[in-house]
């Protein structure tokens, strides 16, 4: 999920619904949605939102995340409104087996600079401190 992937599918949704495009980027394809002056622009948005969600689902089940998820990053923060909405949050929830256990998952969104960052360096901080601790362990 990127700001050059929102583009792209802006410009194959404005080929399918037979509009011209009107957005050079993805900052131009945001501005049309929130003036909802462009259907490619709006369609694009929720697609890509949905794929989002039902990207962070397959991650839970994937790793076994059962905690929560945070989604972040400049393009989350963009769509941050479409991803609030019922109908493409429910994308998480994928058919299944599983779908208590995901209704059962906490999901909120992170916007500060370079929150992905921040995450891995907290993993990697815990994965330290447990390596201390395992060789503190082992040497007692």
């Amino acid at each position: 999920m990127s700001a050059s992937g929102l583009h792209r599918t802006y410009l194959a949704c404005a080929e399918q619904i037979r509009v011209e495009p009107r957005a050079a980027n993805s900052v131009e394809v945001m501005r049309l949605v929130e003036t909802s002056r462009d259907p490619a622009a709006v369609k694009a948005t929720d697609l890509i939102a949905r794929a989002l969600w039902q990207f962070a689902g397959n991650m839970v089940l994937s790793h076994g995340a059962w905690d929560g998820v945070i989604l972040t990053g400049s393009l989350t923060h963009a769509l941050a409104k479409v991803l609030k909405q019922s109908s493409v949050r429910d994308h998480f929830l994928l058919a299944g087996p599983y779908v208590r256990e995901l209704q059962r998952v906490p999901c909120g969104f992170a916007s500060f600079d370079h929150a992905e960052m921040e995450g891995a360096a907290q993993a990697l901080l815990l994965r330290d401190r447990a390596e201390v601790r395992s060789m503190v362990a082992a040497a007692a």
